[in-house]
């Protein structure tokens, strides 16, 4: 070991030595230390913890069997697609709007919890109340910010592309004899605004949009909503979304799920359903 000798000055330092009290002699101070000798043995606990593991489970040739048929019955009623449209088919990215707008943070902050950020914007897509009105209310989170709202709210469409992968996708699912519908929040105003975006809306079964029908994710209506429309039966649709409390409403439902994370973990969790 290399010795570090920027201590020399002091470490040779005369210590202080009691008059009043004596020594301590080594043993005792030894003895000090003896509540640690409780750990004695703790390291190699850990050790032999670690080295433990959980019994594997044994499945016999009739369990095995069992479920061997039972996924297969899924794998074969599976016939339709319902995706979710944010952070699956397109992209939602109200920073990148905000930066092309030219907001400073301060004010991207402010808008951003006046608006998208809000309990409010949620109701937006459930569209009850109209632009104007609904504008009113973002501009009542933040009067002193109304111009820049305002801005934002006609812009909206910088918030939102279509990922490259969307259209083909779809396309295959249908080439393949899937039927392909939409499930999703969505505002009007945002909805008329994003045409471009939605190009891939052409190509699906069908779609029910949460400004349509008043209804939102993950409340239960809006699932039974889509499968009444088309006839749908639950246990023959996988859906796809990105947030897992619109998943976990969807399976009260009947319906099979894929947590939408990226397409590529999309795809090979739908082959577990068979979809290839």
């Amino acid at each position: 070991m290399k010795y570090d000798r920027q201590y020399d000055d002091i470490i040779n330092l005369p210590h202080h030595i009691s008059q009043k009290h004596p020594q301590m002699s080594l043993y005792a101070r030894s003895a000090q230390f003896a509540p640690f000798a409780a750990l004695t043995g703790y390291e190699d606990a850990i050790k032999q913890t670690s080295r433990e593991t959980s019994e594997k489970i044994d499945i016999d040739d009739e369990l095995k069997s069992i479920l061997d048929s039972k996924l297969q019955i899924i794998m074969e009623q599976i016939k339709n697609i319902i995706f979710d449209v944010g952070m699956v088919l397109v992209n939602w990215d109200p920073h990148a709007a905000f930066q092309e707008l030219g907001f400073d943070e301060k004010t991207e902050e402010a808008v951003g919890n006046a608006t998208v950020y809000s309990d409010a914007w949620n109701e937006s897509d459930r569209s009850v109340l109209d632009a104007e009105e609904q504008l009113a209310v973002f501009v009542q989170n933040a009067p002193e910010y109304e111009k820049e709202i305002r801005l934002f709210w006609e812009n909206v469409a910088r918030a939102i592309y279509q990922y490259d992968y969307s259209r083909a996708w779809i396309r295959e699912l249908k080439q393949k004899g899937y039927h392909v519908y939409i499930l999703s929040n969505y505002g009007k105003w945002t909805y008329e605004h994003t045409a471009e975006a939605l190009s891939f809306l052409s190509d699906v079964d069908g779609q029910v949009f949460s400004f349509e029908v008043h209804q939102i994710k993950p409340e239960p209506e809006i699932y039974r909503t889509l499968l009444d429309k088309f006839n749908l039966v639950a246990d023959e649709c996988v859906f796809l979304d990105d947030r897992r409390e619109n998943i976990e409403a969807a399976e009260t439902q009947g319906i099979h799920t894929v947590l939408f994370t990226t397409y590529q973990d999309a795809l090979e969790k739908l082959k577990t359903y068979g979809v290839m």
